[in-house]
């Protein structure tokens, strides 16, 4: 930091920690059970000593640590999304680390909206491969179709299934895929200041 002056000094105020997609997805490092679902029980136990380790690392021993529940999906999740979910935020409630960490749900900030959008958009784009590879159940089904004509009919398609004011909302608001949170600046907005107010409630409590 061009601007840090050693005279000053400097103050560790907190720690966040906001990741899990790939965890979530990670079929080999948590188990898959005989009903389809994963366990990430040692994922609570990692992230556990990982707020030891980094405490000690930055000689910070009651540093407030907020972790960032993965909220991919929002509240409508499936169920390895929820147990995963679980599995994230239970080193909040140790004995250990009451009142210094905190587990924030981030599920709530999903944009809805912005998910029902990319569902029409991934139907648009199952079309356009459908049309490539001459699926039986399109109109390209006997290939009669050039690259010309598949782009008009999916330009069609695409204008029948997502309205002009879905699409500018989309522009607006959106720049990344589901597992960035679709990329949206209001979602990670109000995640980070439900961060940085969880951090500031454990500060005023030491």
């Amino acid at each position: 930091c061009p601007t840090y002056d050693p005279a000053d000094g400097y103050e560790i105020s907190g720690f966040v920690w906001f990741q899990g997609f790939n965890d979530l997805v990670d079929g080999g490092t948590y188990p898959t059970g005989p009903d389809g679902n994963r366990d990430y029980s040692s994922y609570s136990d990692l992230m556990a000593a990982f707020i030891r380790d980094v405490r000690k690392d930055l000689d910070a021993p009651k540093m407030p640590f907020v972790i960032g529940v993965l909220g991919v999906g929002g509240l409508e999740a499936n169920d390895n999304t929820l147990a995963f979910r679980k599995a994230m935020a239970a080193p909040a409630s140790l004995p250990e680390f009451k009142g210094n960490v905190a587990a924030i749900e981030t599920a709530p900030f999903w944009s809805e909206e912005l998910a029902a959008i990319d569902q029409k958009r991934g139907k648009v784009k199952q079309m356009a491969h459908l049309l490539r590879v001459k699926n039986k159940n399109t109109p390209n089904a006997d290939g009669s179709m050039d690259a010309a004509a598949q782009k008009e009919y999916l330009k069609k398609f695409e204008a029948d299934l997502i309205s002009e004011k879905e699409s500018a909302m989309w522009a607006r608001g959106a720049s990344n895929a589901g597992y960035h949170y679709l990329g949206c600046a209001k979602t990670f907005a109000l995640m980070g200041q439900a961060f940085a107010e969880a951090n500031l409630e454990m500060l005023k409590g030491e």
